[in-house]
């Protein structure tokens, strides 16, 4: 009587049948090749912890641009503040130079 058993090396249709329903594939797999289901799940734990530390690095990257943002407006205010106030005492100076001389 014949083996109705999967062989132990899947083939690239159960690989991609584990995107339907890869609970159920993982578990066929840990009967037959444990080290593989194993490897796996330590590949997929990995995997979800990347996405994660990822999904954190975007965000901080995120809260640093917004922060950046209002710097540049504060400094931009800041700086066209300076230049009128500027432009300001060189047009003051001038006219109290001209009422000297005059």
């Amino acid at each position: 009587m014949a083996d109705s058993t999967p062989p132990k090396n899947h083939s690239a249709s159960s690989i991609t049948s584990m995107t339907k329903n890869p609970h159920a594939v993982l578990a066929d797999m840990a009967r037959h090749d444990p080290k593989r289901a194993k490897r796996i799940m330590t590949n997929r734990r990995s995997a979800m912890k990347t996405k994660q530390r990822k999904k954190m690095y975007v965000s901080a990257l995120e809260y640093n641009l917004e922060r950046l943002y209002c710097e540049a407006a504060a400094l931009s205010a800041r700086l066209n503040l300076w230049l009128f106030t500027a432009k300001d005492q060189r047009l003051i100076f001038f006219m109290f130079a001209d009422s000297l001389d005059g």
